[in-house]
């Protein structure tokens, strides 16, 4: 029985040097591409080579994929929090419409990742509603929870956004007639 939790602890050991040696390695590879960099404003073509042939390549793109998979999500979770602020908004719209601004224009890729993980986010965002209503006290029965999910599925960008909002930030090539992916 003493065993179970030694061998616990022994795995929780491996698995923090495995994380804390990935680190390290990430942070020499970040290392080496500021090397590049400057490699590059002194045109250094001969340091340029060594330094990419010096690159953890797989490493790289594991991280690069970590961090791909980590903002989609963020976009999944944020985008679904926006949307139910959007639905419950008392404002006319104001207060949830400052929020989408602001979330939009906080990074270049949100757009982006707004349009293409739109239907994630309103299957979220229905939850998200519930929770909210259900925490300030609202009783919900199962017919309200498929009205509500019925209601927001529905929903578009161009809905929730405020007009301005929209039409600066989606040119007409990135627009889509409908978010249905």
């Amino acid at each position: 029985m003493s065993q179970k939790p030694a061998l616990l602890q022994h795995h929780y050991h491996d698995w923090h040097l495995l994380r804390e040696r990935f680190m390290e390695k990430l942070a020499e590879q970040s290392q080496q591409l500021r090397l590049i960099e400057s490699a590059l404003l002194q045109e250094d073509q001969s340091e340029i080579i060594t330094k990419v042939g010096e690159l953890d390549l797989e490493l790289l793109r594991y991280a690069c994929y970590s961090m791909e998979s980590r903002i989609t999500e963020a976009a999944r979770l944020d985008c679904a929090h926006l949307i139910a602020d959007s639905v419950l908004d008392v404002s006319g719209g104001e207060v949830s419409g400052k929020r989408w601004e602001n979330w939009m224009s906080a990074a270049a890729c949100w757009p982006q990742l707004a349009q293409e993980q739109w239907n994630y986010a309103l299957d979220k965002a229905s939850d998200v509603i519930i929770e909210r209503l259900e925490s300030a006290g609202v009783s919900i029965d199962a017919n309200s929870v498929k009205e509500i999910g019925r209601e927001v599925a529905d929903l578009e960008l161009r809905d929730v956004l405020p007009p301005e909002t929209y039409s600066r930030i989606f040119t007409e090539e990135t627009r889509e007639e409908d978010v249905s992916e």
